[in-house]
């Protein structure tokens, strides 16, 4: 079969560059010289995978493991098949087959133990058959990389945490000491402590004090964005940690947000007994009551929705989930909350939260099989697209990945600014300031919904800029006072009020 098996690389390679149709054309070509030539099956099925035809790929796998049942591939191969159509019961028979049949069957006991640890995620049971599996290929694998015992040792810490919190701890610190840069497992691991441990225990600390010293690293080479994402996460982990809090509110401070400084001064005060948090607590007191501290706070319209994951991979969907709402708190327009992908139960489930939640929205995150890129697709509460954006994934960088997105969808839907009241005639409050991208002389335009229609009420002109809050004026109309009132109306810059926007707009604020 070798003039089969060039044809069965060529259509293998054309399958990775997304070139179909050439890839047909050359396992069509291959099987006409050899129909028995079992390995150009096994690349049918992953020809008719990336087809979308999962139908196709199944009878493929299955014709490979007719025509050469003694090969250990078309065991693996077929059982791998199985998992990733979530058919785990199918993948087992096949896989404990394999099992009997041959001596050290390596990769297919490990797949084995996956597929055990997958059922057991579905059913809540089963998971001491994945252990042992892990446990016998672990015991053979003296000569794997780190990465690979990493591996290991993170699906057995997933499986231990319904049979043994320790031994779940003991596995994840082994998967983290061995791949310290991989995201997804040391989040895998912080989110299992942090639902299953109290504030107070000691791992949560151990935990904690890794993104504090991350979060040092970042101060020191000026990553603001990464300080803070870094103290908040090991704030979250310990919340009875005082250094993390200490530094947060100095941070606060360095921007001039006073009025989060206080919010954080306050949590710090219920921990940290010390004279200096006492006197600067009574100071920030003093300074509100005399007013010299004005607690300045941008107001957003908060774009409310539902975040999902789909990604076949353990716990990766809950993981993922979480990671996007902990990064998502730094974009303060956006408040998402979390649902499960349940790809059986259709849309219709989603939609029915969206109702009874009152959001209007919502993002579905899709993982890519081979994990190494990201859709995420934006719906509106009919379900139609609103827009889509591709990124690329590593499970070393989860959140590079999230935050292009949250960037990107931060570009995407304006920011809509509280107006406050009106100080003298014409002049309002604005609720942004410089820290939070206003600039003097910006131009916004307030306006209203009627009817399900956008309309606007007046062009505004910021005149005073301060650090969260500024001051605007009206600049059309002004003198007649043919607009409506403005206070506590909502404004946008005004690039963002053309057509473009306004229909994305009208969607996402559920119009």
């Amino acid at each position: 079969p070798s003039y089969a098996e060039v044809y069965r690389n060529l259509a293998e390679l054309y399958v990775k560059m997304n070139r179909l149709a050439l890839a047909l054309s050359m396992l069509n070509k291959a099987e006409r010289m050899n129909k028995n030539y079992w390995k150009n099956y096994i690349s049918f099925g992953n020809y008719y995978i990336k087809s979308g035809n999962y139908e196709k790929a199944e009878d493929a796998f299955k014709t490979a493991f007719n025509i050469n049942p003694l090969e250990r591939q078309v065991y693996v191969t077929l059982a791998d098949f199985y998992i990733s159509v979530q058919r785990y019961d199918e993948a087992i028979s096949i896989l404990e087959s394999g099992e009997k049949l041959f001596e050290n069957f390596y990769s297919g006991i490990l797949l084995l133990g996956d597929s055990y640890l997958y059922r057991a995620i579905q059913s809540g049971k089963g998971y001491d058959k994945a252990i042992n599996k892990y446990t016998w290929v672990l015991e053979r694998s003296q000569l794997k990389d780190a990465k690979f015992k990493s591996w290991l040792y993170y699906k057995m810490g997933l499986a231990y945490e319904n049979i043994d919190k320790n031994k779940a701890i003991e596995n994840y610190k082994k998967a983290v000491s061995l791949n310290p840069e991989n995201e997804f497992i040391r989040s895998a691991f912080e989110s299992f402590v942090m639902n299953g441990f109290k504030i107070d225990s000691p791992i949560r600390e151990e935990l904690s004090q890794h993104h504090i010293e991350k979060a040092k690293e970042f101060y020191g080479e000026g990553e603001n964005k990464a300080y803070f994402f870094h103290l908040k996460r090991a704030i979250s982990l310990s919340p009875l940690s005082v250094e993390p809090r200490r530094r947060l509110l100095d941070y606060y401070e360095d921007r001039g947000d006073y009025y989060s400084a206080y919010q954080e001064l306050k949590a710090l005060e219920k921990i940290d007994k010390t004279v200096r948090i006492k006197d600067k607590l009574e100071i920030y007191s003093w300074r509100i009551e005399k007013k010299q501290l004005n607690l300045e706070k941008p107001y957003y319209y908060s774009f409310r929705g539902l975040f999902l994951t789909d990604a076949n991979f353990f716990n990766l969907s809950k993981v993922f989930s979480d990671v996007f709402l902990y990064n998502s708190q730094y974009y303060n327009k956006f408040k998402f909350s979390l649902l499960e992908y349940r790809k059986k139960e259709g849309i219709d489930y989603i939609l029915e939260n969206l109702r009874e939640n009152d959001y209007t929205f919502f993002v579905v995150g899709t993982l890519d099989r081979g994990f190494t890129v990201v859709n995420y697709s934006i719906y509106d509460k009919t379900g139609s697209l609103i827009n889509k954006f591709s990124v690329n994934y590593s499970m070393n960088n989860m959140s590079s990945s999230i935050q292009s997105f949250l960037e990107w969808m931060n570009r995407l839907f304006p920011s809509i600014i509280k107006i406050g009241e009106e100080k003298t005639p014409g002049s309002y409050e604005f609720l942004l300031g410089k820290e939070n991208g206003a600039e003097l002389k910006d131009n916004y335009v307030a306006f209203d919904v009627f009817g399900g229609e956008i309309k606007p009420l007046a062009v505004l002109r910021i005149d005073e800029l301060g650090n969260y809050s500024s001051e605007v004026s009206v600049v059309s109309n002004y003198k007649e006072r043919n607009y409506e009132p403005i206070s506590n109306k909502y404004a946008v810059k005004i690039e963002f009020f053309n057509q473009k926007y306004l229909t994305n707009l009208k969607r996402i604020l559920g119009y």
